[in-house]
């Protein structure tokens, strides 16, 4: 397994609003409806997901959500970048990649991962879950350097 060294610099959206919602001072995302407080609907918006790999690339995002995801840069702290060897070899073939990246937890503060995260619906959720366990990934909850508590994929090894 080969390792990859990625750190961002500081990020900062206190008090700002998001593509999905609004950032409280305290940096977390607040996943109401803005109007009355109430949790919002099933087609809300509201499931922030990390993305530091494929669900980047526009054409995944199309293909699997149907739409171009919004997204804002943001770190993960106490993981380190890693890659997993592609055992499907139609996937190889279509991909002309040999590896997916995958997050290693290491719980050390100067261990950092860069990526994206994106305002979701529960059901784009869903669609990511069935992207991701194509190829053994699990979906696991994480705070992310702003803040943000996010969902995030990594592979089941």
């Amino acid at each position: 397994m080969r390792l990859l060294r990625s750190c961002g610099s500081k990020l900062s959206n206190h008090g700002v609003s998001t593509p999905g919602g609004a950032v409280n001072r305290a940096g977390r995302e607040i996943l109401t409806d803005s109007k009355d407080g109430r949790m919002s609907s099933p087609d809300a918006r509201n499931e922030a997901l990390f993305s530091y790999g494929t669900l980047q690339r526009e054409p995944i995002q199309l293909a699997t959500f149907g739409r171009k995801l919004e997204g804002r840069p943001d770190v993960l702290n106490g993981y380190r970048l890693g890659q997993v060897e592609i055992q499907d070899h139609e996937v190889i073939a279509a991909s002309g990649e040999t590896h997916y990246r995958n997050l290693e937890p290491t719980g050390a503060v100067s261990d950092c991962v860069e990526g994206t995260v994106f305002m979701l619906t529960f059901r784009e959720l869903e669609r990511s879950d069935e992207y991701e366990a194509e190829a053994d990934y699990r979906r696991i909850r994480v705070e992310l350097k702003s803040g943000i508590t996010a969902w995030v994929y990594l592979h089941r090894t």
